[in-house]
């Protein structure tokens, strides 16, 4: 079989197996940058996610329920919404969904029926994470916190920005990925096989690291042997929740 053909056919396979799942794939980035220009949620915009909030119900005794991927969880314990209002829960949804954009989406779907049996307003923590995630959510009245990726609402929307203008081939981890790279990545991408790496990650340049404040000092040395593996620059970066927090200040009602 023609080498050539062989790689393209390997780098395909990979494609399919993560489209539409991940923050990782340089198709995405690039089409992330070239969405920058024109405009965050250009689908629907960043005004229109505001001023969705306008419809919940308002008021100290509603009931909010938090809708999150797992990669928040220590993002919200940091925070801490029951500080701005007192009836918040907050339900968890498993990051490793992100490499099933159907069943990812079916969970979420689900956690929203439950939440409005329950009688809750529903706010969506969440990255675009599966194709037209936002036309259901406006058409559910549903609030999702802006940003394209579930890493650009952990970073902020400019400080994501410039990292990918500096360099877009960035390939962005955090504590959760780290811990469960065998399984989420090696196992799934076949990256043991180094034609499947190399197909993968021959656009990406560097590792960043999303360090939050409760990672184990443990975590470090799984990054730095994932750098390693993948021969990838790598770089720490602690993030900052301060404009998370201001957005889900502004979503909050009556606070």
């Amino acid at each position: 079989m023609n080498t050539e053909i062989y790689r393209s056919h390997l780098k395909n396979k990979i494609l399919v197996q993560v489209q539409g799942g991940t923050e990782f794939q340089p198709a995405d980035i690039l089409k992330y940058f070239e969405e920058l220009k024109r405009g965050s949620n250009t689908e629907i915009g960043t005004k229109d996610i505001f001023e969705m909030a306008s419809s919940l119900k308002g008021g100290s005794n509603m009931s909010i329920r938090i809708i999150a991927c797992g990669v928040f969880r220590d993002a919200l314990r940091h925070i801490d919404p029951q500080r701005f209002h007192q009836n918040v829960t907050i339900t968890y949804i498993d990051p490793y969904l992100h490499n099933y954009p159907q069943k990812l989406k079916a969970e979420i779907l689900h956690h929203i029926d439950l939440a409005k049996k329950a009688g809750d307003d529903i706010l969506c923590l969440y990255g675009r994470c599966y194709p037209d995630m936002d036309r259901y959510l406006y058409e559910m009245g549903i609030s999702r916190v802006p940003g394209e990726h579930c890493y650009e609402i952990l970073l902020g929307p400019k400080r994501f920005r410039a990292i990918i203008e500096e360099e877009a081939g960035t390939y962005f981890i955090e504590k959760n990925l780290i811990l469960n790279f065998s399984e989420y990545c090696i196992q799934s991408l076949e990256l043991d096989d180094p034609v499947m790496r190399e197909s993968f990650f021959q656009h990406y340049k560097r590792l960043i690291y999303i360090r939050q404040p409760f990672d184990p000092d443990s975590v470090i040395s799984g990054f730095y042997d994932i750098s390693q593996f993948l021969n990838l620059k790598p770089i720490v970066m602690d993030v900052d929740y301060s404009e998370l927090k201001t957005k889900l200040i502004k979503l909050f009602p009556s606070i």
